[in-house]
């Protein structure tokens, strides 16, 4: 609601009553530029995320050095401007 997603649980009575106070407005509503359908909330924060190095290469690259490093989870930012950097030095 005005730009803003919320969540709210209720239980199955106040659910109901919930669903009853609001389905006039759904009846007079039309339909989003999306064809309706949600958008996950997951989605919003993939397609904000930064690009950047592939992850698997930066841990290919830190093992080679000798860097320990996870094989999964988030790339420490500091490991990734190391493999920039070693990046940038390599190239021409």
């Amino acid at each position: 609601m005005d730009g803003t997603a919320r969540e709210i649980e209720l239980n199955a009575v106040y659910a109901e009553e919930f669903r009853t106070a609001r389905q006039p407005f759904i009846d007079a509503a039309r339909k989003a530029g999306n064809g309706g359908v949600a958008r996950r909330a997951g989605a919003a924060r993939a397609a904000a995320r930064p690009s950047g190095p592939n992850p698997s290469v930066v841990r290919a690259w830190a093992k080679d050095q000798g860097i320990e490093v996870k094989d999964k989870g988030r790339v420490p930012a500091e490991l990734v401007v190391r493999f920039q950097d070693a990046s940038r030095s390599v190239t021409p």
